[in-house]
């Protein structure tokens, strides 16, 4: 078992991971500890048990960890609202074209009003 200033140590390496690489630091930790090291790693993190046990398999899993350069596989989170309603931007358009001001050179353009 490890000390405090050791657990200490460990939980400081933990907060400078992105989350599957935590996933997968806690899961390696579980595994070490063997017996009760998910519910010791649970309690240290507050990582749920399910997380850790997807990260278990995951190491377990020979094949490559993550998709290189992504945290999280392609197609995830919310979709844009442009792309569920292509009607929004004309709609904000119409209903601010008399606040909207630009330079004519460039497209850029900026809302007047708060």
């Amino acid at each position: 078992m490890e000390d405090r200033a050791g657990e200490a140590l460990w939980l400081k390496v933990l907060a400078t991971l992105n989350e599957s690489q935590a996933r997968w630091y806690v899961a390696q930790k579980a595994i070490e500890w063997g017996w009760g090291g998910i519910q010791r790693a649970q309690a240290l993190t507050g990582m749920s048990r399910p997380t850790i046990i997807k990260g278990m398999r995951e190491l377990k899993n020979l094949e490559r960890l993550g998709v290189p350069g992504r945290v999280r596989k392609p197609g995830g989170g919310r979709k844009r609202v442009e792309d569920k309603d292509p009607s929004i931007k004309t709609a904000l358009e119409q209903m601010l074209i008399h606040e909207i001001a630009g330079d004519p050179m460039t497209e850029q353009r900026w809302v007047r009003s708060s």
